[in-house]
């Protein structure tokens, strides 16, 4: 009969520790990832060459100059799947463009890029390049791209430096790297909330119910030694 009023004991203490557990570890909570900036091309005029200064609402052509190429326009790369317009890197010479807006991030916070990239063939074959910029920090090199579809891209950047976001062709000529689909994020840090009165009275009633419990139990446990006895 001991045994068993222990073993209640014993799981009455587990399941009441597992409820409080439960309660505590849902103070700490994530936030969502938040859009900085999300580009397709698709608002701009079909085919537009020679782009210099504004290019849109989310970037700025700061080198060089770019066009606005893809479906309908008479120069579309990929045409299968529908890809709507994207933009080539290279004009009459190698563009850069950065992003209208300058990003903060606070400590602790990620951000994510993604975009897809391809080459701009027509007419030549001649290498293509172009490098990736976050603030001052260079993400990523793209070489060359192969195949009949766009590449996609994705990369999570765990200390993300302050600035604007960048795409600088890296390679001479009238054809270059093309990109369309480009999406920033940034993601915070899982926070730890301050619990709500309604978790504190859960959490100290949980704990309150195991503690007398144990109690009656134990007295339980007591009469039944003196009987055996």
């Amino acid at each position: 009969m001991q045994m068993t009023t222990r073993s209640i004991l014993s799981g009455v203490a587990v399941g009441g520790l597992s409820t409080l557990a439960l309660s505590l570890g849902g103070f700490d909570r994530a936030q969502a990832a938040t859009i900085l900036l999300s580009e397709n091309f698709g608002s701009g005029a079909p085919f537009t060459e020679e782009i210099t200064g504004s290019l849109n609402s989310s970037f700025n052509v700061t080198a060089g100059n770019v066009d606005i190429i893809g479906q309908g326009t008479g120069i579309d790369i990929y045409p299968s799947p529908p890809n709507g317009n994207y933009l080539d890197l290279n004009g009459t010479t190698s563009g850069t463009i950065a992003s209208v807006n300058s990003f903060t991030f606070l400590p602790g916070e990620s951000a994510t890029l993604t975009f897809d990239f391809g080459r701009n063939t027509e007419l030549v074959t001649v290498p293509t390049s172009a490098q990736v910029f976050l603030g001052s920090t260079l993400l990523a090199t793209l070489n060359d791209p192969v195949g009949s579809s766009f590449t996609a891209f994705s990369q999570t950047i765990s200390n993300p430096t302050n600035g604007t976001l960048r795409f600088a062709s890296t390679n001479s000529g009238v054809r270059g790297i093309v990109l369309d689909n480009i999406v920033l994020t940034s993601n915070p840090a899982a926070t730890t909330a301050v619990p709500e009165p309604s978790d504190l009275v859960g959490t100290a009633f949980a704990f309150g119910s195991v503690v007398l419990l144990k109690r009656k139990l134990s007295k339980k446990t007591v009469k039944l030694d003196r009987f055996s006895k």
